[in-house]
């Protein structure tokens, strides 16, 4: 698979996840964006290519991020996940082979992580 990498960004925050989602664009990613994990699952359930699902963990209402991502690696194993948090300062390991960033982070870090695990998870995938 070619193209742009597709990422899902899930952030209740409007302007975190406009921050990202605009950061993100101008590095030439196709972005979905979704305020809540329902939201993220239709998007995934939509099949339109996601490549990475990035999370925040406190979603508000609804599954938290954790429980999203782990759902999305049992239901869509070949989507790269970035789980970020203002709260946590590790990973749990709910979710095996997830990246984890502690907020606030840098945008260009997370676009050079997304790119990196997506374009080797293509390689892998071959």
């Amino acid at each position: 698979m070619t193209g742009p990498i597709v990422v899902l960004v899930v952030e209740d925050d409007a302007i975190t996840r406009i921050n990202i989602v605009d950061a993100l664009h101008d590095e030439g990613f196709k972005v979905h964006e979704a305020p809540t994990s329902e939201e993220a699952l239709q998007t995934l359930d939509a099949e339109l290519g996601v490549d990475c699902l990035l999370t925040d963990v406190d979603l508000g209402a609804g599954l938290d991020g954790l429980r999203l991502a782990s759902q999305a690696r049992g239901n869509f194993p070949l989507v790269e996940i970035v789980v970020v948090s203002g709260q946590l300062r590790q990973m749990p390991t709910d979710v095996p082979d997830a990246r984890f960033f502690i907020k606030p982070y840098d945008p260009a870090t997370i676009a050079d992580a997304v790119r990196a695990m997506v374009l080797e998870g293509r390689n892998r995938n071959r």
